[in-house]
């Protein structure tokens, strides 16, 4: 929108800490980077359980120490680490904390009143906390996830996943052209920028979900129909995300087409 940078710009440009040559913004937002994922860092648990992002930026210098996984451009793979790296070239190139500017330029304009980039000291009244199993019992997840800044780090409601579905909807913060590039598949895959793309049950579907430790959730947009799914789930073992759009899909439409089997994930 402001002309700070452009889709083919390689990372080099406004973000030193890159070791990788000849990845784009673009394979980034349609996870074509074949970057390898902070998993294979020595140090990931630590920046998980300290909360504090600015393990981020440490880790991406162990993260240097390991070849890409594939050319950029040549395969599809979803890795947290693409969206880790754009939230923080957002820091590089405006100054601005990534949570300051998600809230003056993304939250606020769509009325997400009650979004939060979270940190370890976010205190909500009626925050939801997520749990996992630990063999046959339920236990209470860590609650702080800034450690997934830019992949997972939005503290929200249903309204304000609403908001954002609105924003899709209506193509709103950005012109046009540029919702028809992100809206559109890259050349491999089902991957548009930030989200999937593809047909489900013969109609178009725009289509996320997530999952970290404690919490599930899931977005589906059917745009030609003004049909929205949202799910938040904080139980976060196993996965009925499929087959509760399937039915709600079944008890919308009467279709009773074949379970949906193109994972999202």
């Amino acid at each position: 929108k402001r002309g700070l940078l452009s889709l083919d710009d390689e990372l080099s440009k406004f973000f030193p800490e890159n070791p990788y040559k000849g990845i784009t913004v673009y394979h980034l937002l349609t996870h074509t980077s074949g970057l390898p994922d902070f998993v294979q860092t020595a140090n990931c648990d630590e920046g998980r359980n300290s909360g504090l992002p600015e393990h981020v930026r440490t880790q991406l210098k162990e993260l240097a120490k390991y070849p890409n996984l594939f050319e950029p451009g040549t395969k599809v793979m979803y890795a947290n680490i693409n969206m880790i790296i754009c939230a923080l070239a957002i820091e590089n190139i405006t100054g601005l904390s990534y949570s300051q500017y998600m809230n003056e330029n993304v939250f606020k304009p769509l009325g997400m009143n009650d979004a939060h980039i979270d940190n370890i000291d976010l205190q909500l009244e009626q925050r939801a906390k997520g749990y996992v199993k630990d063999g046959e019992q339920i236990v209470e997840a860590d609650r702080c996830l800034a450690w997934m800044m830019g992949a997972g780090d939005i503290v929200g409601t249903v309204d304000d996943v609403y908001c954002l579905n609105l924003a899709i909807k209506h193509k709103k913060l950005l012109k046009p052209e540029t919702w028809e590039e992100i809206l559109t598949p890259a050349p491999i895959g089902t991957f548009g920028m930030g989200c999937r793309i593809n047909d489900w049950h013969g109609k178009k579907r725009i289509i996320h979900n997530g999952g970290c430790v404690g919490f599930r959730t899931l977005h589906i947009q059917l745009p030609e129909e003004d049909f929205d799914i949202i799910f938040l789930s904080n139980a976060g073992w196993g996965d009925a995300r499929d087959d509760i759009s399937e039915a709600i899909f079944k008890e919308y439409y009467g279709d009773s087409a074949k379970v949906w089997t193109d994972s999202a994930a």
